[in-house]
């Protein structure tokens, strides 16, 4: 497939992509921009958060110490991402063909500096990889959960 080698094609699938979504009341440029305002208490502080000028500005802003981070942030912060993540694909048809075509491939988020949600040289984790074969995973059940009950079977 040409679109494999094609980085601009598959660009959708960073949480800097900008596409407006739509999560828990209010409307995020990026998942980036969800997932660093989560971190906070403040409304106050989540709204400067939302309007960063990028998702770069919103992981700045969500890396500065201050009193009122979310208590148990550690123990939450992969359903948050999980949740910015299937909200994105969700709502866009467009992203979501393209986190379709990955089929079955295991996805890897590259980064030398997160080991976290990426994977380098050294290794890693590769959280967000995981979360978007999970979110991938749960679009193709829903397709065929539709499909079947657009043939007659019923799931109640």
């Amino acid at each position: 497939n040409k679109d494999l080698k094609n980085k601009s094609y598959w660009a959708c699938l960073s949480n800097y992509f900008v596409r407006d979504t739509f999560i828990q009341g209010y409307s995020y440029p990026t998942v980036e921009h969800y997932f660093q305002a989560q971190k906070f208490s403040s409304k106050e502080y989540k709204d400067e958060i939302r309007a960063a000028r990028s998702g770069l500005q919103a992981k700045k802003l969500g890396s500065v110490e201050r009193d009122d981070i979310v208590e148990n942030w550690d123990e939450i912060k992969d359903d948050i991402m999980r949740r910015g993540v299937a909200a994105k694909f969700h709502q866009h048809q467009d992203l979501q063909a393209v986190l379709m075509a990955t089929k079955q491939a295991e996805i890897i988020f590259k980064s030398s500096t997160d080991s976290y949600w990426g994977k380098g040289k050294n290794g890693g984790e590769n959280k967000l990889g995981e979360v978007l074969v999970s979110v991938r995973e749960e679009l193709r059940l829903g397709q065929i959960r539709l499909a079947m009950q657009c043939h007659g079977v019923n799931f109640n």
